[in-house]
Order: structure tokens, then C-alpha cells, then sequence
């Protein structure tokens, strides 16, 4: 490990996944219409889950929330 932090370190991805999904999770228990926390748990479910029908309803809330999200179309249009 590099004592330099950032990227030239290597984390586990269970550990920034659950930190990210815990915090968006939180967001969204304060205020559900947050798109952006939103975004946060599709790409989580979708990409470290393997739950891609409940990433894609995040996904799509998204898109409700804010159209013109172009990470939420991107990450959407991802097989």
C-alpha cells in the first residue's frame, strides 16, 4: 500500500459500496425525492449487488426525479 492515499491505494469494494449505499439510503430517509441518492443506489445494485431489477427501478426514479440526468441514462442503458 501506498502511504500516499487516493487512488494509488487499494480498498476493498465492499467497503466504499456499503459506505455509499448507507449514505444514500440516509439521504433519501431525509428527503426521497434526491436524485442524485437515487443514482447512488441504482449504480450500487446494479454493479456491486447484481440486483439489476432493483437498480433499475432506482434508475428509473432517476429519470422521474430529473430527466436530464445524463448519468442515470448511462448507467440505465449499461446491459
Amino acid at each position: 500500500m501506498s502511504d500516499l492515499g487516493g487512488p494509488l491505494d487499494w480498498i476493498p469494494p465492499m467497503e466504499p459500496f456499503s459506505k455509499a449505499k448507507a449514505a444514500a439510503q440516509h439521504a433519501l430517509a431525509l428527503d426521497p425525492n434526491l436524485a442524485d441518492a437515487h443514482a447512488v443506489l441504482g449504480t450500487v445494485y446494479r454493479v456491486y449487488v447484481w440486483d439489476w431489477p432493483t437498480g433499475d427501478k432506482y434508475l428509473r426514479r432517476v429519470i422521474q426525479l430529473n430527466p436530464n440526468s445524463s448519468f442515470a441514462h448511462m448507467m440505465y442503458a449499461f446491459p
